[in-house]
């Protein structure tokens, strides 16, 4: 009893007596390697109760041969970690368990490098080697003790059987959400569909509003336009009548052309014919006299 808490008092001083502890359970626990003898009754008992589940989950084990009584239990244990941890890759856990035996047998567990050796394995290892009242250093170290190898395949059954009960919880609130999201979709369809309506009405009324006030305010425009252009062109017509020489030649006035010219832009002579242009009238005249004035 002193070496064995010679033994846990070391472990804890190192700090590595609950390191296998931290390390977290796979969510799926399938792949084991099992440390037993191949002739224990325990280990048969492990198999029965692991494959014969009632759930029929399936599970992939498979043994590494140790000694688990006697001088050789150390060495042999260890060893199996050993080929274990080369092929570390292909388990999610490790068991060890023992079935069967005197009380005292149990003494080979407590043991510091077979302890030792799993507080730095880096999976996480089940033990099932001890009776109901004894609990070795190997059951302390171990990330979960049970007491019979029968105890620790219904462990890993429970623990898939957790998975699966974890999963159909996500699935049933994965299929509640997606429910609902389809229903408050569909909500907001119908919403939009009882609104469209209305605002494609609305929005045809603005349109034609609109259309209809340009259509006004273009003829408005156009007629101010054209009022403003028939104004201008009748102002320029009495302007026209005004300045034309018919108006002038209306008042008694005339036109004198010389060669189709005004002749008061040109030299005159005696002698030269101009042609006087009055209202009715165009005569042709031959000058006598010339006298200039103002």
């Amino acid at each position: 009893a002193r070496k064995r808490a010679l033994i846990i008092q070391q472990l804890y001083a190192e700090g590595v007596m609950d390191l296998n502890k931290e390390i977290d359970l796979p969510l799926l626990v399938q792949r084991i390697a099992v440390i037993s003898s191949p002739g224990a009754a325990g280990y048969t008992d492990f198999c029965n109760q692991l494959h014969g589940n009632a759930f029929g989950f399936v599970f992939y084990h498979r043994l590494f041969a140790a000694v688990m009584q006697g001088t050789e239990t150390e060495a042999s244990i260890i060893n199996a970690l050993e080929a274990v941890y080369e092929h570390k890759e292909l388990f999610d856990v490790v068991v060890i368990i023992r079935g069967g035996g005197a009380t005292s047998d149990l003494s080979w567990f407590d043991n510091y490098n077979i302890a030792y050796h799993c507080t730095q394995f880096p999976l996480p290892i089940l033990s099932g080697i001890g009776h109901d009242k004894d609990v070795s250093v190997v059951d302390m170290v171990a990330h979960t003790s049970l007491k019979t190898p029968t105890a620790v395949a219904q462990f890993l059954v429970d623990c898939m059987q957790q998975t699966e009960s974890n999963l159909h919880t996500v699935k049933e609130e994965i299929i509640n959400y997606t429910e609902q999201a389809l229903e408050s979709w569909q909500q907001r369809l119908q919403l939009v569909t009882l609104q469209l309506p209305n605002a494609v009405k609305r929005k045809v009324e603005q349109a034609y509003y609109t259309l209809t006030s340009s259509i006004q305010h273009l003829q408005h425009r156009s007629k101010q336009n054209l009022t403003q252009k028939a104004y201008t062109l009748d102002k320029h017509q009495q302007y026209v009548q005004l300045v034309s020489p018919i108006r002038i030649f209306e008042k008694g006035y005339t036109l004198t052309l010389k060669n189709g010219k005004p002749i008061h832009n040109q030299i005159l002579a005696k002698g030269d014919v101009v042609e006087t242009i009055s209202l009715q009238k165009r005569m042709k005249s031959t000058i006598i006299e010339i006298e200039n004035g103002k």
